[in-house]
């Protein structure tokens, strides 16, 4: 519920100094290793209340489900992507089972596992679906939205100086750089589309990264806009 995700606004504040902190001490940081991606998964270990002893697994999890995102991937990287996830089904479901019978956490995944409202196939499930979808596209949101500031050093100005706009600059940023700019859609009986005819059963290619740049619905679509009033109409999701 959004009164839930509200309760984390302050340990994404608390993550954010922390990942910022010691990016300061690092002779060389790196945006994504050492930002990028810790961010969402120390966020997303709460949210499941994983132990630290597992939290540094996590990045291995988020790395290795990737290319199962992807499609039309090779046979290789699909059996190398399932063979690494069959270790974090392993610890899931040890971790889930433990969070059964001690009873004792407040994360929402750990009263759904207390409380029998899940079993573990649905609990193991679950969370690494949070683990996949929500690792590798807020890693790719951060890296892209940093990057794109920097390179639009106007643009990053006007947010400074009017910090309000801040929600609207993450929909154009999630526009104009789609964390994932393909997926497919396989419908269950024939269907017609803007004039086009689908067979069921027929694997149809969704180009989000493009439909995110119709000039049609968003005017002069490749150019960074901070304050474009109708961003948040993209379909990054």
């Amino acid at each position: 519920t959004p009164r839930a995700v509200s309760t984390l606004e302050g340990r994404v504040i608390e993550v954010t100094a922390t990942l910022i902190e010691r990016l300061a001490d690092l002779p060389a940081p790196d945006l994504v290793a050492d930002f990028a991606a810790p961010l969402p998964i120390e966020i997303i270990a709460d949210i499941l209340d994983i132990p630290d002893e597992l939290r540094s697994r996590m990045l291995a999890w988020g790395h290795a489900g990737t290319p199962l995102l992807d499609v039309g991937i090779g046979w290789r990287t699909y059996r190398n992507a399932i063979e690494a996830l069959r270790g974090a089904d392993t610890d899931l479901k040890a971790h889930f089972e433990q969070l059964r019978t001690s009873g004792e956490s407040h994360s929402p995944f750990g009263r759904l596992a207390a409380d029998g409202s899940l079993t573990e196939r649905e609990l193991t499930a679950n969370a690494a679906l949070i683990v996949g979808a929500g690792f590798e596209t807020t890693v790719n949101l951060i890296g892209n939205g940093i990057v794109a500031l920097l390179e639009h050093p106007d643009q990053l100005e006007l947010l400074r100086q009017q910090p309000e706009l801040w929600p609207a600059a993450i929909e154009e940023i999630l526009r104009l750089y789609s964390p994932v700019q393909m997926t497919a859609r396989t419908p269950l009986r024939d269907v017609e589309i803007a004039g086009q005819h689908i067979k069921a059963g027929q694997t149809v290619a969704l180009l989000l990264g493009g439909a995110n740049r119709d000039p049609a619905v968003f005017p002069d679509p490749d150019r960074l806009d901070v304050s474009r009033a109708n961003a948040r109409e993209h379909l990054a999701f």
